[in-house]
């Protein structure tokens, strides 16, 4: 559902959360619709998220459906 999801909505949906959480929406939301919402990111924030994104491993399936279906609650 993020590919499908214009990049200011997705920026919107995600303001307030940590960078954490950011940078493992954005590791599955595809390379373009990332460069596109990191674009809107303040530099140092963005920064965060880039290292984030960078340093991760696998996330956890289980934490990746709870973040996702948080996300989706935002985005209706």
């Amino acid at each position: 559902f993020l590919e499908n999801t214009d990049a200011d909505r997705l920026f919107a949906a995600l303001e307030g959360e940590s960078a954490v959480i950011a940078a493992v929406v954005l590791k599955h939301a595809g390379k373009e619709k990332s460069r596109q919402v990191l674009a809107l990111y303040p530099e140092d924030i963005r920064k965060e998220i880039l290292r984030l994104l960078f340093s991760a491993g696998k996330t956890d399936p289980r934490a990746l459906e709870t973040v996702a279906q948080s996300l989706k609650k935002k985005l209706i």
